[in-house]
């Protein structure tokens, strides 16, 4: 059975924090995401963060580190349940799966 790669690089370039963490979060992320399924509820929840921290004006300090959100990124799946103003538009980010 092939496993899937997928494309972590997307979703950190739109992360609101850049520098720390990135190394251990991709390292997480690769050993922990092995469907397509939680690849996609995972880019749901980067674009969820990403728009809380903005809509929040959350200054940079208290902003995850990129490790920090990879160990807790179910947390942020439903952004309704954050508070978020949820405005039904196409994801900014497109899945992308490569087969080995």
């Amino acid at each position: 059975m092939e496993m899937a790669s997928f494309d972590f690089e997307a979703p950190y370039n739109i992360y609101p924090r850049k520098g720390e963490g990135k190394t251990k979060g991709m390292a997480k992320l690769k050993k922990t995401i092995k469907k397509v399924e939680e690849y996609l509820r995972f880019l749901k929840a980067v674009e969820n963060y990403t728009l809380l921290c903005k809509q929040n004006k959350t200054e940079r300090q208290y902003i995850k580190h990129w490790s920090t959100f990879c160990n807790n990124w179910k947390d942020y799946e439903n952004g309704e349940e954050l508070g978020l103003i949820v405005v039904s538009s196409p994801s900014t980010l497109k899945p992308v799966a490569i087969r080995r």
